[in-house]
């Protein structure tokens, strides 16, 4: 409950059976005494709760939908009122505190009190707040701000776009560049009966390199294109447009960056998603928001004799007890691809990212590397 309290949170417990006349089974000998003892304190531990984080406990009554009004009533409408404690040490201890009001017939309810700082506490959080890595290794450092970059690319995906556009670049045995393009269409009507799709492999400075195109048939949202090229590492961008074939319809543009790095690692990453929209079949996405009853899979270029290893993270790079897949596939054309699968359904709507270790390996040694890939799970 201290902790609930420093963070502003408040509980509100509900205890689903409703009006319980005993808390044991009938073929367990619990004496009624016992019985009732052990029913009070399963009712006072969630009243605790509620109480003391200022929350509503739903306990002991058959009128939940009644007593969740109650909950909804009480978030929607409230005080918030502060104020600055004076001639108080810094202890480290709970220190109560009595709100009242003058008005007759008004019954106040309010956080019972504050949990002060200890002076540790106080030392502990002297780090200047524009110096977030503070106390980190370089290592530490760049793993914060990779997962910092992938969590907010997501933020795009909060709105509707008309396309969107994935890119992964490896190299294959034969030390060719394949880049892998995966576009897929919003839900407007103009790409209802399909598109013209041209993509364009440029340098930075707008020099066609490669070019391929796409017919998107009507019904169809989702289209691949592969540009393959006698690449060398460095900066390059990857152009596409895509008219819809209803009358009138204007062409619609993006471009993403990609930094090919040298062989035989990649850059970029592929999505694939299987679940009841699919069929249950699995096929590749361009739309980084996943639903929980569906699956995802996730590539990224590689090598073959690469031993990888995956782990989900949350947004701020914390990881999860959630087993996640990784593997290594040969696409059949020269090209290996570091693959992390996982099931969806533990985990609730969110930002999360997976961090896939062992890209290597190199010529005649193990090369360790570090690939950080964010997507969103909704509803």
């Amino acid at each position: 409950m201290d902790e609930a309290n420093r963070a502003n949170a408040s509980f509100y417990p509900v205890g689903p059976r409703g009006l319980p006349a005993f808390d044991s089974r009938i073929d367990e000998e619990v004496s009624l005494q016992g019985d009732r003892a052990r029913l009070r304190t399963k009712r006072t531990s969630l009243r605790r709760l509620a109480s003391g984080t200022d929350g509503i406990a739903v306990v002991n009554t058959n009128n939940v939908v009644g007593s969740l009004q109650r909950v909804v009533d009480d978030l929607s409408s409230y005080y918030l009122l502060g104020y600055s404690a004076t001639g108080v040490e810094m202890d480290g201890k709970f220190h109560d505190v009595t709100v009242r009001v003058s008005r007759p017939g008004v019954e106040v309810r309010a956080r019972r009190g504050y949990l002060a700082a200890s002076r540790e506490d106080v030392l502990a959080a002297a780090v200047p707040d524009d110096d977030p890595d503070a106390g980190l290794s370089p290592t530490e450092m760049a793993r914060a701000r990779a997962i910092e970059r992938e969590v907010g690319s997501l933020a795009a995906l909060s709105r509707d776009m008309p396309l969107r556009v994935q890119v992964a670049a490896g190299w294959s045995t034969a030390g060719a560049a394949t880049v892998q393009v995966v576009g897929e269409f919003g839900r407007d009507d103009e790409w209802a009966e399909g598109a013209q799709v041209d993509v364009t492999l440029t340098t930075p400075d707008d020099e066609t390199l490669s070019s391929s195109g796409a017919l998107v048939e009507a019904g169809t949202r989702r289209f691949e294109v592969v540009l393959t090229d006698r690449l060398t590492p460095g900066d390059y961008r990857v152009r596409v447009r895509a008219r819809g074939r209803v009358a009138g319809s204007l062409p619609t543009n993006d471009v993403v960056k990609i930094s090919l790095p040298d062989a035989p690692m990649g850059a970029g990453a592929r999505f694939f998603r299987r679940g009841p929209s699919t069929g249950n079949k699995e096929v590749s996405t361009a739309d980084l928001r996943f639903r929980r009853r569906e699956r995802i899979r996730i590539e990224v270029p590689g090598r073959a004799g690469a031993v990888p290893t995956a782990t989900l993270l949350d947004r701020t790079g914390n990881a999860f007890a959630v087993p996640v897949e990784a593997g290594v596939r040969d696409a059949g054309d020269g090209t290996w691809w570091v693959t992390a699968e996982l099931a969806l359904a533990p985990l609730a709507a969110g930002d999360y990212v997976i961090e896939i270790l062992g890209v290597g390996p190199s010529d005649g040694a193990t090369e360790t590397q570090q690939i950080w890939t964010g997507f969103r799970v909704v509803r």
